[in-house]
């Protein structure tokens, strides 16, 4: 499992490109470099946490859906490829 911390949620929420960045460097590098077994993402730290104020409520899912889209892209999706 690897996890994108909160901080970089906006970002990749915003842009698919830097969702695939993200997903180049920090899943697909290990994958095949490697042959690590990733099987999860974990899109933030706990982002709805009440004491972050609602801070990443808007920007999470749109996170999960970039990254979603990036690691199907890159083709590390796996061969169950939905969204938990």
């Amino acid at each position: 499992m690897v996890g994108i911390p909160n901080h970089l949620l906006a970002p990749i929420a915003t842009s698919v490109a830097v969702a695939e960045r993200w997903v180049s460097q920090n899943v697909s590098a290990h994958v095949s470099s490697s042959g690590v077994d990733i099987r999860y993402v974990a899109v933030g730290n706990e982002p709805f946490l009440k004491a972050f104020n609602g801070t990443f409520e808007d920007i999470t899912l749109p996170a999960l859906q970039n990254i979603q889209s990036a690691l199907i892209k890159a083709g590390d999706a796996g061969s169950n490829e939905q969204m938990v």
